[in-house]
């Protein structure tokens, strides 16, 4: 289960709480201006999870151990060749990215939405796949981040444009 699920909301902040064994602290759809900071996770999947059009994400100073993916958004079909074959829904929108899509949108694509102005700044992760991770992501910063012992790599954004990447720490990961 998710602590809390939020679909097409703005001003959302989670601080200061912790979970064991959850999928999600927070599970986001089409929001925008969102704060998750200073929260702790253990054995579970996402502190944040975010897909499908969400934007101004800050993802700060959270703790995890044993939890698959820190933060990590879904912005689309970042590669055509995964999962995809020709003729199917998303194939050939690798490179497309639409801001403000909604699924009420007449030509909406789950496909080609899109995650903006992402910030994922000085947490700390151990025993995952990865700290964050992410596609189509369009102005991602991973800065003072610490990762240890990630199944996957640590940090990454698949599909993305204008990632930086800055004084982040990763040990012993894949």
């Amino acid at each position: 289960f998710n602590l809390a699920s939020f679909i097409d909301r703005q001003d959302l902040l989670l601080r200061n709480s912790r979970a064991k064994f959850m999928l999600c602290m927070i599970d986001l759809l089409q929001c925008s201006r969102v704060t998750v900071e200073h929260n702790r996770a253990e054995d579970g999947y996402a502190i944040t999870r975010a897909r499908g059009g969400d934007q101004f994400l800050r993802h700060v100073g959270n703790w995890s151990r044993g939890v698959s993916h820190q933060c990590r958004w879904w912005g689309g079909n970042a590669n055509d060749t995964r999962k995809l074959k020709p003729g199917d829904e998303g194939w050939g929108t690798a490179t497309q990215v639409k801001r403000y899509s909604r699924d009420t949108d007449p030509d909406y694509n789950k496909y080609t939405v899109g995650a903006f102005d992402i910030m994922v700044v000085n947490n700390y992760a151990e025993y995952g796949t990865t700290l964050a991770w992410g596609a189509k992501g369009r102005q991602v910063i991973f800065q003072g981040n610490i990762a240890r012992f990630m199944g996957d790599y640590a940090l990454g954004s698949e599909g993305g444009e204008n990632i930086i990447f800055n004084g982040n720490i990763v040990i012993n990961s894949f």
